[in-house]
């Protein structure tokens, strides 16, 4: 019979700390809202002209640009109003100064969103650090806390 301890810092004695479970269920609630608020324009126009929109490509692409360009964006800048992203809001996380003072400015937010293609590398950090700051916090001087 394996008798583990149970660690109340861990979710489901798993190795995942909760705070990370949090931060990537808010990461998939904003990606759903970017890409949901940029496919609109997409929508309209194949509710307009139909099906036939997608035959002539000098029409789709540039709304299919602005859907992808405007997503990435969108998700990058998802936390400059106050530090929560509609997802942070959702789960109850912001982020702050390493100090743990509110004002984040704008070059903090870009900064440590520059580093989202390195997943691998950010997962390593948030692993190492039980979920507070990856690689971009750390360059920004942020952090990700709870409310």
């Amino acid at each position: 019979m394996d008798r583990r301890l149970t660690n109340p810092n861990l979710t489901n004695n798993r190795d995942i700390p909760p705070l990370i479970a949090k931060r990537k269920s808010a990461s998939y609630i904003d990606m759903v809202i970017c890409v949901l608020i940029t496919m609109i324009p997409l929508v309209i126009a194949v509710c307009i002209y139909g099906l036939s929109f997608f035959e002539n490509f000098k029409s789709v692409w540039p709304i299919a640009l602005y859907a992808g360009i405007g997503s990435m964006l969108l998700f990058d800048l998802r936390d400059l109003i106050g530090g929560v992203s509609p997802g942070k809001r959702i789960m109850k996380l912001r982020v702050v100064n390493e100090d743990g003072s509110c004002n984040v400015s704008v070059k903090q937010h870009l900064l440590r969103n520059l580093t989202l293609g390195l997943w691998p590398v950010e997962y390593h950090q948030l692993m190492k650090t039980g979920g507070e700051r990856r690689l971009g916090d750390k360059w920004a001087g942020t952090k990700v806390i709870e409310k």
